[in-house]
Parts: structure tokens; sequence; C-alpha cells
């Protein structure tokens, strides 16, 4: 199913490609232009935000085609079931995902540094971050959690997207957007709530160990949204629900 899947949304991932590459060139035309970057973590940081932004947008895309009558009809009637469904398109979103996050940023490096030098006459070559560098602040020192970190809230993010592309495939980028800001009002209250007197053995946690932990569960429960995307579409009908 994968293989199927890559012929008939070749055209459309090729675009989608270029589109990222030459979007993360032009942002990083404009960093070599006024001089950012450069050894700077504020690269990092820039591209970051998009990436997470990009892949939000294409796991809101994953079931793209359940929008239309035709398009559900023609998933629903795919003779494979709904867990094959869900990995085969987890899967080539995953690889999607990987392979962009890589031509984005050296695509944005390699024009950063070739207007850089052209505009400012500064050679800095390309700059590749250290992801121990996110600890630093706790006087931790660790490569493997760090690149752990930032993969636990792209992985997150993804699966959110992703299951908001089955429950609403229409406007689904926007739909599941204003979910999650929802969410995030009712979790912050209720952590702020909670930390009036539950929580209070949370401030003298190690920091490395908390982070650990935290880490832990939020591919944990990403792990569950895809869960829940499969039990979706398991139950999924031809006519869509009232928020599809």
């Amino acid at each position: 199913m994968i293989k199927k899947e890559a012929m008939e949304n070749r055209r459309k991932s090729l675009l989608f490609t270029a589109g990222w590459t030459g979007l993360s060139g032009l942002v990083g035309g404009w960093m070599g232009y006024f001089g950012v970057g450069g050894g700077e973590y504020s690269t990092l940081f820039i591209y970051v935000l998009m990436y997470l932004v990009m892949t939000a947008l294409l796991a809101s895309l994953a079931f793209n085609d359940m929008k239309t009558r035709e398009g559900r009809i023609a998933l629903l009637m795919t003779p494979a079931t709904a867990g094959a469904k869900v990995l085969t398109r987890a899967i080539s979103l995953f690889i999607g995902c990987f392979v962009l996050g890589i031509l984005g940023y050296l695509g944005m490096e390699v024009c950063r540094t070739l207007i850089d030098g052209v505009v400012n006459h500064h050679w800095g070559g390309l700059f590749f971050p250290r992801f121990n560098m996110i600890f630093r602040g706790a006087g931790y020192d660790d490569t493997l959690w760090g690149v752990l970190l930032f993969g636990a809230g792209a992985y997150f993010g993804v699966a959110f997207y992703f299951l908001g592309s089955v429950l609403w495939p229409k406007y689904s980028f926007l739909k599941t957007m204003v979910a999650g800001w929802l969410l995030q009002m009712v979790f912050g209250m209720a952590v702020v709530w909670m930390a009036r007197g539950s929580l209070v053995w949370l401030t003298g946690l190690n920091p490395e160990v908390f982070i650990k932990i935290s880490t832990l569960m939020v591919y944990l429960v990403a792990t569950g949204l895809f869960f829940l995307a499969w039990w979706r579409l398991k139950r999924a009908t031809v006519l869509p629900g009232i928020f599809g």
C-alpha cells in the first residue's frame, strides 16, 4: 500500500517538496542578507518553528481525500483494514517529514551562507546545531535526550494533526488548531489548579529526571493519538459526521 500511495501522490509530493525547499531557501536568503545565523541558534529556532508548522500542515492532509463523498467511498472501500490504511499513511508521513526536514534545512543554510558571503563578505560555512545545547541551562549535557526531546514535540504535533485529519477532513488544519488551543487552555488551568497541592512534589524533582519522564510521556500520549485515529477510521461511515 505504501508503493500505491507513493505513486498516486507522486506529483503532489514533488510540488510540496519543491515549495518547502524553496520557502526554506528564501528564509535562509533573508537571514543571510541581514547577517542572521552563522553559528547562532537563532537559525535553528526559526527553522524549527517553520518545520513544526509544515509537519502539522502535512499531517492534517493525511486523509484529505475523505473530504469529498467520492474520495471517502474510495478510501473506505479499499480492500485493506483500517489499521493498514492508518499505518501506511503514518509511515509515508514520517518518511516525508524526515526527508523534507533535511532538504529544507540544507536549502535554508546553503542560501543563507551564499547570500551572507556575497552581500556581507562573510563565508562562515553551514551551521549544524548540537541538540545537547537544549540541556545546558539545566546543567545537563546529553545529545541523545536532546534529540529525543525535540522529536517528542514534533511527534506529538504530527500525531495530533493526523488524528484531526481523520476526525474532520474538511479544513482539518484550522479545526485541529482551534481544538489544540482549547485543549491547551483547559490543560493549563488544570495544571495550575493541581500545582497548588498535589503536584508540589515536582518542584523538588531533578531537572534531568523531569525532562526524561516528560519526554517519554509525550511519546506515549502521541502514540495513543495514532491509535485513536485508527479507532475512528475503523468506525467511519460513508456520510461524514457533524464536524467532518
